[in-house]
């Protein structure tokens, strides 16, 4: 028995875990929707729980408004960015008040490098606090936003330093999500409405 409780404790003495507090209101940009448990877990062998802790609920999307008037039906004559709904919130409005554990669990030195990358992310997701929901007016559209193979969003990102997720389902009225800094989202909206704009005028319009 004695040993068995040895070669036990041995086994999980590197797994005790250490906690990284994480404000409440970044707690959903900083987990990247499971992307950040994940990478870590695949490439450190770091797994994260939250002590029993509720985590915090994920912020809703505002009500997107016409952008300039009301929203116009579309044709050949009226432009795309003119055809889409466009809100914007700040996480420093954000009712979520103190911070949430993060148990990182795995040996010391891939904890280490575990904290580091939480460490900037939480920094990151501080800095870009703006989040824009942007609705087009077909939801086909969105293809021209993602590109052949994420190229065209991937390229968006790169240019503008903003998290940008499109809907899966790209059912009429979903949102495309754009979160960065104030200029950056706004940078990002017109790259997104001038790739559905050159798609349209390549021939590519929506399928029936």
């Amino acid at each position: 028995m004695e040993k068995a409780k040895i070669h036990i404790l041995d086994l999980v003495k590197d797994q005790e875990g250490e906690t990284v507090q994480v404000p409440r209101k970044v707690h959903h940009a900083v987990a990247d929707n499971g992307q950040l448990f994940r990478k870590l877990r695949a490439d450190h062998k770091v797994t994260v729980d939250h002590a029993g802790e509720k985590t915090p609920p994920k912020p809703s999307a505002p009500t997107p408004q016409p952008n300039g008037g009301s929203l116009p039906l579309i044709t050949d004559e009226a432009p795309e960015s003119e055809t889409h709904l466009w809100s914007v919130s700040t996480s420093n409005s954000s009712d979520l008040e103190g911070e949430i554990p993060w148990i990182l669990r795995g040996s010391p030195e891939n904890v280490a490098k575990a904290k580091s990358i939480l460490a900037a992310a939480i920094e990151q997701a501080l800095k870009n606090n703006t989040t824009g929901y942007l609705v087009l007016p077909d939801p086909q559209t969105y293809r021209f936003v993602i590109g052949q193979g994420g190229s065209k969003v991937n390229s968006i990102r790169k240019a503008t330093g903003c998290r940008i997720t499109v809907p899966r389902d790209q059912a009429a009225g979903e949102p495309i999500e754009v979160s960065g800094s104030a200029d950056g989202i706004e940078k990002a909206r017109e790259l997104i409405l001038k790739a559905v704009k050159e798609g349209l005028a390549a021939g590519g319009g929506a399928r029936s």
